[in-house]
């Protein structure tokens, strides 16, 4: 029963069922304890091959949940999402990385967060994982963007096209036109 343990989890994370974190889920209920006692049923029946499927799945399944969602509690870090994958597969990654053609210390780094996934090894990875490269970039580009984001809220000049039309001398400030009249956008559009 406890080797079943953790694909049970992926099923009742603290996100939700099926590893997508868009919702919590009562798992003191008995409606859920139902469904927690089918799950085990099952998973009993799965071959590793089955199991290992559907741990990559439930990954891929939280990935694209989070390109989706603009407002997720916590990002999917690529450490993260690349160590689930090779823990997935029950091998060292150590061998991971021999099979795959990398140096130890290039997969540490990756795992470490100190490197970033370049696009030929996001296509190593769907190879291996049939999880898309478009999408192993995309979660990567998505966090970057939201630490960016994060970092330049503190301190850095707000942009906006009123701005540049402004200082480019196309418009006059709102505050010197008639507000609510779109003056600098008709303005901006030669009107």
């Amino acid at each position: 029963m406890k080797k079943h343990k953790k694909e049970i989890e992926l099923f009742a994370n603290e996100g939700g069922i099926n590893g997508t974190p868009t919702g919590r889920t009562d798992i003191e209920s008995e409606d859920f304890q139902i469904l927690k006692a089918k799950i085990q049923e099952q998973a009993a029946k799965m071959t590793p091959q089955q199991r290992t499927e559907l741990h990559l799945l439930g990954i891929k399944y939280r990935m694209e949940d989070y390109l989706r969602n603009e407002n997720l509690f916590k990002p999917n870090d690529m450490p993260t999402l690349l160590a689930e994958c090779i823990e997935g597969l029950e091998i060292k990654k150590k061998d991971f990385a021999a099979y795959i053609g990398i140096e130890d210390s290039n997969l540490s780094a990756m795992l470490k967060g100190r490197r970033r996934v370049s696009p030929e090894f996001a296509l190593k990875l769907e190879q291996i994982f049939g999880i898309s490269a478009t999408l192993w970039l995309s979660v990567q580009n998505k966090n970057e963007l939201e630490a960016l984001r994060k970092e330049r809220n503190h301190g850095d000049k707000p942009l906006s096209m009123e701005g540049l039309l402004t200082s480019a001398g196309k418009v006059k400030p709102i505050s010197e036109s008639k507000k609510g009249k779109n003056e600098p956008l008709r303005k901006a559009a030669g009107q």
